[in-house]
């Protein structure tokens, strides 16, 4: 998947390579019998099993039409049942399965988490813990 993340995002069920700079009427064409839902006029959202199965959400980002980011999070219910840490160490633990240690780390803003950074070509790859009236686990993926 190391050399796949600079053209897209692979993505286990659906069996679906989502390119980079797809169009919005691509990626519903690649998602065909999926619920694909509008966020806003730039955010699109579907849930997916990512490699290493994953079980998340989507929301796509697009820009003039192009999918230009993709954020990974997991529902609302998943936390409750797992906790933040038991979500952030799984995640972490894929990701460097996957794309090997990050190649930047830095202190979260909670004590016993830390933020995670990959730079492949062309793409940045985050892994962080914000506040958002509680705290949130990120993930996004994003093409410079």
């Amino acid at each position: 998947m190391e050399n796949s993340i600079t053209k897209g995002v692979q993505i286990l069920r659906p069996d679906v390579f989502l390119p980079w700079y797809a169009s919005l009427e691509t990626i519903e064409k690649l998602f065909d019998d999926h619920k694909f839902l509008r966020q806003s006029q730039e955010y699109y959202s579907v849930k997916v099993v990512l490699p290493l199965n994953i079980d998340c959400s989507l929301s796509l980002g697009l820009r003039n039409n192009c999918l230009r980011e993709v954020l990974i999070y997991r529902d609302s219910d998943y936390y409750e049942k797992h906790g933040l840490e038991t979500s952030y160490i799984d995640i972490q633990s894929q990701f460097e399965t996957i794309w090997g240690k990050s190649h930047k780390s830095s202190k979260s803003i909670l004590d016993d988490f830390e933020d995670h950074f990959w730079y492949f070509e062309n793409v940045t790859i985050a892994h962080t813990i914000y506040e958002r009236f509680v705290f949130c686990e990120g993930v996004s993926i994003r093409i410079d």
